[in-house]
């Protein structure tokens, strides 16, 4: 039988947490971290409970609620617009927000990967900002759950080879492994319905 739509969305919250929480071995106590927005990094943010002294940046308000609703942490707004188009704060004062202190670990919920090994964002305006984090942090990982492959729409953010890290449900094509082969990006693990991959 077809799934209903409620058990659909449950699995995909399930899915999504089990993907934020792969995030979790990347990140130190005393760590100052870059999260981007979206349904994963969002679900992230309650299980940092498990890490003390953390920085955070965040540039999407709704997740600034729930971060100051779990986490004891340090957190910093980038400042910036909020415009009508794309969740999130965005523009130039954005970006000078995500440059005006060190970033550890640039976290970044992911939409697809293209056929040319770029990692890509729902939005322009946001695709911009996390570029600017990953070119600024000093490590970046990668969280997706059924990310659209070999996709044609969606922003660039960095290339696969930019990435130390990035963990994914296991519903890959063989293509894919071998994108990010290309990349120098291995299994480490697989477990649980995830699979990791880290930089070689």
């Amino acid at each position: 039988a077809p799934q209903r739509p409620e058990s659909m969305a449950a699995d995909r919250g399930a899915g999504e947490a089990q993907v934020a929480a792969a995030a979790l071995r990347w990140i130190d106590d005393g760590a100052s971290l870059f999260l981007s927005n979206g349904s994963i990094a969002h679900r992230l943010l309650p299980q940092l409970v498990l890490r003390q002294g953390l920085s955070l940046t965040l540039h999407d308000l709704g997740m600034v609620a729930t971060a100051r609703q779990f986490l004891q942490s340090e957190i910093h707004v980038t400042g910036g617009l909020q415009g009508n188009d794309e969740p999130g704060l965005l523009g130039p004062a954005a970006e000078l927000g995500v440059l005006s202190h060190p970033l550890d670990l640039c976290v970044l919920a992911i939409a697809g990967i293209d056929g040319r090994g770029r990692v890509l964002a729902r939005h322009a305006g946001a695709a911009r900002l996390y570029s600017a984090a990953v070119r600024h942090a000093d490590k970046t990982i990668a969280l997706a759950y059924r990310p659209a492959l070999s996709a044609t729409e969606g922003h660039p953010i960095c290339t696969l080879g930019e990435l130390h890290g990035l963990a994914v449900n296991h519903d890959l094509e063989p293509a894919v492994f071998d994108l990010l082969a290309e990349h120098d990006l291995r299994v480490e693990r697989k477990a649980d319905g995830l699979i990791e991959f880290v930089r070689a």
